[in-house]
């Protein structure tokens, strides 16, 4: 076998298994990416912020639909690679999804002026003293987080993601997906 057939067989394997885990625990917290994140799937996630516009964020706020929130920096290359389609995927989703970046260790100047390089139009918050990325244990830029309509976390995401992730995720989220 060459070392390319073993790769894709191996690949194959360890989709399954993650396929696997995910239908046979409807409560499964999957992290794809660094690991390490400091989260429960068991309790709803508490996390507030302040946005570019100074009104509060509270993820609280907004049960009954299914919660993104990006966390980013604007010199992260695979953040600015990714805003494209988190901006097109929040347009599509408006109804039953709600977005919110975070711009973590830059002040709200920079976090505005991301918001309007890649036109957002939802929430953009700044988290100057980067709070929220010792709360969770982040490890890495860019991170999303997918909140369940009651609260819970259904998935961390690190790393940057396509807009097919962001379905994927999106659907998981919303319980479509089994």
């Amino acid at each position: 076998m060459s070392s390319r057939a073993r790769f894709l067989a191996i690949a194959a394997g360890v989709l399954a298994l993650g396929a696997k885990g995910r239908k046979a625990d409807a409560g499964w917290h999957h992290v794809h990416g660094a690991n390490g994140l400091a989260l429960s799937t068991t309790v709803p996630l508490e996390l507030t912020f302040v946005t570019v516009d100074g009104t509060v964020f509270r993820l609280a706020d907004h049960r009954a639909k299914v919660v993104v929130v990006n966390l980013f920096a604007s010199w992260c290359g695979p953040c600015n690679a990714e805003a494209p389609d988190i901006t097109a995927f929040a347009a599509a989703h408006a109804a039953d999804t709600v977005v919110v970046s975070v711009d973590v260790g830059e002040p709200a100047a920079t976090a505005r002026e991301f918001r309007v390089r890649y036109d957002i139009d939802y929430p953009v918050a700044s988290d100057e003293s980067s709070s929220v990325y010792k709360t969770i244990g982040m490890q890495a830029y860019p991170t999303t987080l997918f909140v369940r309509p009651d609260g819970r976390l259904s998935c961390a995401f690190v790393g940057q993601l396509s807009r097919a992730d962001l379905e994927a995720e999106r659907s998981y989220a919303l319980g479509s997906v089994q």
